[in-house]
């Protein structure tokens, strides 16, 4: 895990940005697994494993055959093996900022000291593979809330 920010400046411009990324990890995708338990459950399954599961002698398909009581005579059963580890590889925009503020000389006539207006974004972007909610999310990630994204727009004023 790691991350860099930096910070821009041009022209009363301002942009700073900080990025997160971490590389190597594996996690269990709690909440797949518990939506994958088709014949398991009393409710409905992803309908992708429900369209991808296994149907007809010599299908190849990463979802096992449904089965009332999840897991076949003689089975070991569905959840068994490493399909619901996941690579939770990511890079992940967390704060993104730009801002402009008014010249001084500007400011004078208004009788202000400082003048910036500005737009920041919180967790705008992640590029991951992960499918769950989030790769940071080191549990079983049943249930838990993925990370928010917040857009915030500003006025500073200095008098």
């Amino acid at each position: 895990m790691g991350g860099f920010t930096n910070d821009f400046s041009y022209k009363g411009f301002d942009l700073n940005i900080l990025i997160a990324y971490q590389y190597g990890g594996i996690a269990s995708d709690g909440q797949a697994q518990f939506l994958s338990e088709i014949g398991n459950r009393q409710f409905n399954t992803l309908r992708e494993l429900y369209e991808e599961r296994w149907t007809t002698p010599g299908q190849v398909t990463h979802v096992a055959r449904a089965y009332n009581g999840g897991t076949e005579p003689n089975g070991v059963g569905r959840l068994v093996g490493s399909a619901l580890y996941l690579n939770t590889d990511m890079i992940r925009v967390r704060t993104i900022q730009l801002g402009y503020s008014f010249s001084p000389e500007l400011l004078k006539r208004a009788k202000l000291n400082r003048l910036r207006i500005y737009a920041q974004a919180n967790n705008p972007f992640t590029y991951t593979e992960f499918r769950g909610y989030d790769p940071e999310y080191r549990e079983t990630a049943t249930g838990i809330i993925p990370q928010s994204k917040n857009f915030t727009f500003g006025l500073q004023l200095g008098l």
